[in-house]
């Protein structure tokens, strides 16, 4: 492996010499050697197709069926709403975990002074409420 790097490290080396030794309006870097290219497997097409086939499905959906439309209308309301109130859906995920995941006494405590072995009741009281350490 050792050598393997090394030679392609000489490679390099003399790629960019006779790179920089022409004029630089002149410049070109001449390859010999071709990386190879590895064709396109079954699953990268099928990727590529159902991602097309989905997007189109939606679209179709959103054009003939009132309850897409009236999904999409709602979740998109949610989404605006609670962007507005909490800032993001990320930080109402946080309050989520805080309130059902992490015992009472320590909520609206950081995790990083729940595990360093601080005092949570004294982090705890740092915090007015639950949501302080989100909202700021």
């Amino acid at each position: 492996m050792g050598r393997w790097c090394h030679e392609r490290w000489m490679e390099k080396e003399e790629v960019l010499r006779n790179y920089y030794a022409e004029e630089p309006r002149l410049r070109k870097f001449k390859s010999k050697v071709n990386p190879p290219l590895h064709p396109r497997n079954v699953v990268l097409w099928f990727s590529l197709f159902a991602w097309i086939a989905v997007t189109v499905a939606c679209l179709c959906g959103l054009f003939f069926s009132p309850f897409m439309r009236w999904y999409a209308c709602i979740i998109t309301a949610f989404y605006v709403t609670q962007g507005l109130a909490l800032g993001g859906v990320e930080k109402m995920e946080m309050l989520l975990y805080d309130q059902f995941r992490k015992p009472a006494a320590v909520w609206g405590v950081a995790n990083d002074d729940i595990y360093a072995g601080g005092d949570s009741r004294k982090s705890a009281q740092k915090c007015s409420s639950v949501y302080d350490k989100y909202l700021n």
